[in-house]
């Protein structure tokens, strides 16, 4: 009796798992039927609100990142944990591969949904935002157990990151949604040229906080400021106003999806060479965490002058994201 009554709740969870998921995804409602015309209308009436929220996002997003940057930041903080370079290294691998590879699994399943802010907000909130903390949870305990802190570093940053990349695909048909090709140029160098503006700011109070506090607090500061400023993104994120549109593409399996790829390749040579040069920038910048690390043990710098880089490579993305975004528009990406 005692099996089959175990037996029964079985079932029973995964029906709520499923009202779950399909309430966190939206699917239960309807996507509204209307023209290309009347969609593109509502497109141009929430173009402003849009607009700004969107920015905000971005604003408060690059604000919090510049308190964990990937590339001088957290590899000054786990040279603080272990002389080893091996972490240094799996941090640049999570930062690009947790970006891009969980976007070959999510795209033929986001491509059917008439929702995308569902799953950039309400997923978002649980994949990419919240792991956040648990960085500031490795700096509490980094004096007291190097090896624990390093551990519970590097599971919530992959968390972040792998959540980051489940949420990409959604985020970027959302933003494609939201405003025109002949205009996200302008978008997204005014985002990143006040959300870099924003960062190095941030990067520069770091320093601030880098050099008056000692190791660990200094850290958890900074990745507290770093996981409430993301968090304060999201929050902009929920106003802005999806044009919803019902999904047309047809129903593929995972393996139906990955074995059209290399048609894809063939049928568009110059994607492929966008592809390429994507993955030679990812490449190459995943050698810079290992500069930070080198320059502060071989010149024995103080931890705030990390901040100053920070703040300096934010400043050169600031003026080349808002110049090259308006160029963009002008005269082709």
């Amino acid at each position: 009796m005692g099996y089959d009554a175990g037996m029964s709740v079985i079932p029973r969870i995964g029906e709520s798992v499923e009202r779950g998921w399909r309430w966190l995804l939206e699917l239960d409602r309807p996507a509204p039927l209307r023209s290309d015309a009347e969609i593109s209308a509502e497109v141009e009436r929430n173009y402003r609100w849009n607009f700004t929220f969107n920015l905000l996002d971005g604003a408060f997003f690059w604000f919090g990142a510049s308190f964990a940057s990937s590339s001088t930041i957290i590899p000054l903080f786990i040279s603080k944990l272990t002389s080893s370079p091996w972490p240094v290294g799996l941090v640049a691998v999570i930062a690009q591969g947790g970006w891009y590879l969980p976007q070959l699994f999510t795209a033929p399943i986001v491509e059917r949904l008439a929702r995308k802010k569902a799953v950039v907000v309400n997923l978002g909130l649980f994949l990419e935002r919240l792991p956040l903390f648990l960085l500031v949870a490795s700096a509490v305990i980094a004096v007291r157990s190097p090896s624990w802190a390093l551990l519970l570093f590097l599971v919530g940053y992959a968390w972040h990151s792998l959540g980051a990349g489940m949420v990409a695909t959604s985020w970027q048909d959302l933003i494609a949604r939201c405003f025109p090709v002949d205009r996200r140029g302008r978008f997204f160098g005014t985002t990143m040229f006040i959300g870099a503006g924003t960062a190095a700011l941030g990067a520069v109070f770091s320093t601030r906080i880098l050099a008056v506090f000692a190791f660990p607090t200094n850290f958890v500061y900074a990745f507290l400021i770093a996981a409430l400023g993301i968090g304060l993104s999201w929050v902009f994120l929920v106003f802005v106003r999806e044009p919803v549109q019902p999904a047309s593409a047809p129903r593929k399996s995972q393996r139906q999806f990955l074995a059209s790829l290399p048609g894809v390749l063939r049928r568009d040579p110059n994607f492929s060479r966008f592809l390429v040069a994507r993955l030679l920038l990812a490449l190459g910048g995943m050698g810079s965490g290992f500069v930070t690390v080198w320059v502060v043990q071989r010149w024995h710098i103080p931890d705030s002058t990390v901040g100053l880089f920070t703040a300096s490579l934010l400043i050169g993305q600031t003026i080349g994201n808002l110049t090259f975004g308006l160029l963009a528009d002008r005269f082709g990406h």
